[in-house]
């Protein structure tokens, strides 16, 4: 198994490669942070952000940004 950072807001291991060679080799990958700490939970809005050492990635702004998807992740929930 490989446990990495992987959200649909951090999807870097399907762009460097990470989720194909675990797919080739029939490694697991094993997302951690799937919920991107608690950011797609809906928890935190533009004004109502996170605090402490989230509010330095998870600003306003990168929430506004991300309404679209979470509009879409609570009209499929």
């Amino acid at each position: 198994a490989n446990q990495v950072n992987y959200s649909l807001i951090y999807r870097t291991p399907e762009l460097n490669g990470v989720k194909a060679a675990c797919d080739e080799l029939g490694i697991t990958l094993i997302a951690y942070s799937p919920i991107a700490q608690g950011v797609l939970s809906g928890k935190y809005t533009p004004e109502k952000p996170p605090t402490g050492p989230r509010a330095n990635t998870y600003t306003p702004e990168f929430l506004t940004k991300l309404q679209p998807l979470m509009n879409r992740i609570k009209e499929i929930g």
